[in-house]
């Protein structure tokens, strides 16, 4: 089952990281943060996480296709998680593709920190 507590934030930007972390921290939650595609895998493999926060761009995975695949694999994988993306490289096409995905939100970069928080509380309400 979920730990509705538990958020992975998956983003190759550390300043991301680190706004996010403080302030989900601050709202009482537990974050890790990683920019690791295998990272995630065994995270979400061995770890009941509540939420993982997505970016699609991740270098070490590949670029924009390795947030998509690691999406697909959660989904396979048949985890109860919810997933937010968030990223700068959100094209109608990736839209409609991490939509297909079931993803529960997704927000373009620059994002307003109020809303994703807003989103998170509600998602893990």
């Amino acid at each position: 089952m979920p730990d509705k507590n538990r958020i992975m934030l998956v983003d190759d930007d550390p300043e991301v990281c680190q706004l996010l972390s403080k302030v989900l921290v601050g709202d009482g939650f537990e974050v890790y943060c990683t920019d690791d595609g295998e990272d995630v895998m065994r995270n979400i493999e061995d770890e009941s996480l509540g939420l993982v926060l997505l970016d699609l761009k991740l270098p070490k995975m590949g670029g924009i296709m390795g947030g998509i695949d690691i999406l697909k694999r959660i989904r396979e994988m048949g985890k109860d998680i919810l997933v937010i993306v968030i990223s700068g490289y959100l094209t109608d096409k990736y839209i409609d593709e991490i939509v297909e995905l079931g993803v529960y939100d997704y927000f373009k970069k620059p994002f307003n920190l109020k809303e994703l928080r807003n989103t998170v509380k509600r998602a893990l309400a």
